[in-house]
């Protein structure tokens, strides 16, 4: 799923933007000139594969991210090298933009200028900065995939201009190895550490670019939204200058997929199928033997390694975990324990989040299937907490008209979606809520038929991708009323941007505002298209036509993420 939707982004930024020129726009830092292009479509000055620390090869494979030398003028006006994703062969050597470790880029959206060369934007620069993380299950995507145009464009019709940052950062066995040989020679969570790497680059460069550094809000989706919500954790929590608001699509920092100690056993071994397989079992250093294997046999043993993960569409045995630094402690805890940047905060999920994750074919007829599975993916959870969570979500209490996967496959995908998302979010968000102002939304727009991967998994994880970054991956969504979500989701994220609040730029809809979220109330506001086409939130098929945007009791107050919040212990995350 995706891996589809990064296929869809890259057709959409390659047909957007404009053909490179040697007078793009130039954005002259303390150490370097960097020459972009203008989207003459949009009137959007972007620089694209702007390193932001140097290429981690060789000795540097497997080590916290270093700074690069910029100097003299640096063309930036192609795409850089993606991250090495799990499933993609490494690209060849001299291919720009393929599967690589030399990948630690970013890329930049601003305003363009006017004819003359000036800024003629009011209010004039330095502009907020949404700086975002991508998705992917921390083993795939890419900030390229990401066209940050229609956003820019959307904020400068609104009269409050916004730059859009994107970045690539380590995955899979490159960012998230862990185990004993990881955690002696600090390898651990190097991915996030590119993330604070590349936020870090913002602060000392943005300016140049027309950005307030003391305005960025952080914003990501699925991995990149738990990623953003460890970015609030980092370090216990301690004050940091890189980020004032943060937005998560579809992901928390507590989400129930584990965040463990670095020598947890599924994962050590996963480190230890991986030494054997390059042929560095039983030298002297085995870590400097993996930091030297030749990148081609390296990716192709991680492939192999994780084609073996119980689900491999969404959980690969290379994971954030608990350091003792970067994340000092299971993030569940910090988060009980206010360890956290206290800052406003949006969040939200999807009607129906987990249904891309659980296969189609196995008939799930029986609450003994559901255990069997979830203990199969889960296996840290005790079964009594299954079976209790069975209780809690009963079949009566999610309808589904369509069989596909078996009669219980759609309660299923309901109890991973409590479980993974909707449960730990709620209780991150009745954290975060103590301290700051947060909103949350349910996301419940059915995506157009082109881009569905399967029309019974109706409004699944990162259905709200294509609105959020809305018409300039055109074709793809062209139809007045995804248009029109489209700018109603996005006022929201640039008045919340600019101002730490969705409403300040007005309505999202007619008489529509976002109510905040309390603990007393727990309202959340519900993105829909008013053609009735959504789904009721248990996920049942129906809304009333001409129900647009709305206001609803947030559908996670429930027994069962009572139940989830009372029993802590029996989560490692």
């Amino acid at each position: 799923m995706l891996q589809a939707w990064n296929l869809l982004f890259v057709a959409g930024l390659s047909v957007a933007v404009s053909i490179p020129r040697s007078d793009g726009p130039i954005a002259k830092t303390q150490d370097a000139a960097y020459l972009g292009f203008t989207d003459t479509t949009y009137n959007v000055d972007i620089w694209t594969g702007i390193p932001y620390a140097k290429p981690p090869l060789g000795s540097l494979r497997l080590q916290p991210p270093e700074a690069y030398d910029a100097d003299g003028t640096i063309i930036a006006q192609t795409l850089g090298n993606r991250c090495f994703e799990v499933g993609a062969p490494i690209s060849p050597p001299g291919i720009v933009g393929g599967n690589s470790e030399d990948c630690l880029v970013l890329n930049i959206y601003t305003p363009g200028k006017s004819a003359g060369g000036k800024r003629w934007l009011n209010p004039s620069p330095p502009w907020p900065v949404m700086f975002y993380a991508h998705g992917g299950g921390f083993n795939q995507g890419s900030g390229n995939d990401y066209a940050g145009q229609s956003l820019v464009n959307h904020s400068v019709e609104l009269k409050s201009p916004v730059i859009v940052v994107t970045i690539n950062y380590r995955l899979s066995f490159f960012g998230f190895s862990a185990g004993t040989d990881a955690i002696a020679n600090n390898a651990l969570n190097l991915g996030l550490l590119d993330q604070r790497f590349a936020m870090q680059w913002v602060q000392d460069n943005i300016a140049a670019f027309g950005g307030d550094p003391g305005k960025v809000t952080i914003f990501g989706q699925s991995a990149g939204a738990t990623s953003m919500g460890l970015q609030m954790t980092a370090y216990n929590g301690a004050p940091q200058d890189l980020f004032r608001g943060v937005i998560l699509e579809s992901g928390s920092p507590s989400d129930t997929l584990p965040t463990p100690m670095a020598n947890w056993l599924v994962y050590q071994t996963a480190w230890d199928e991986v030494v054997a397989g390059v042929g560095c079992n039983g030298t002297s250093n085995v870590f400097k033997c993996v930091q030297g294997v030749d990148i081609a046999l390296l990716s192709t043993v991680v492939n192999d390694v994780g084609a073996k993960a119980p689900l491999p569409s969404s959980i690969w045995p290379w994971q954030p975990v608990v350091d003792g630094k970067f994340i000092a402690d299971f993030p569940s805890k910090l988060t009980a324990a206010g360890k956290f940047t206290k800052v406003p905060m949006i969040m939200g999920f999807t009607t129906d989040e987990v249904t891309y994750v659980i296969p189609d074919n196995l008939n799930i007829d029986t609450d003994a299937f559901i255990y069997g599975l979830a203990q199969a993916v889960l296996p840290f959870i005790p079964l009594s907490v299954f079976e209790e969570i069975a209780v809690l979500d009963p079949l009566s209490a999610f309808p589904d008209p369509d069989t596909t996967g078996g009669t219980e496959w759609k309660r299923l995908t309901e109890i991973a979606s409590d479980l993974f998302e909707r449960c730990p979010g709620r209780e991150w968000i009745r954290n975060v809520t103590q301290f700051s102002h947060t909103w949350k939304y349910r996301w419940n727009a059915i995506i157009p038929a082109e881009l569905a991967q399967a029309p019974y998994q109706h409004i699944v994880h990162a259905a709200e991708i294509p609105y959020v970054w809305g018409p300039s991956i055109t074709p793809y969504i062209n139809e007045p009323a995804d248009l029109a979500l489209s700018l109603q989701v996005q006022k929201g994220w640039i008045s919340f941007a600019s101002f730490l609040n969705p409403n300040t730029l007005g309505d999202l809809a007619p008489g529509v505002r976002w109510p905040r979220y309390q603990d007393h109330s727990q309202n959340v506001l519900v993105f829909q298209k008013p053609d009735g086409s959504g789904e009721q939130a248990n996920g049942a098929l129906g809304t009333p036509v001409g129900q647009g945007l709305h206001e609803e009791h947030d559908f996670d107050d429930r027994p069962v993420c009572d139940y989830f919040a009372a029993n802590d212990a029996a989560f490692v995350h």
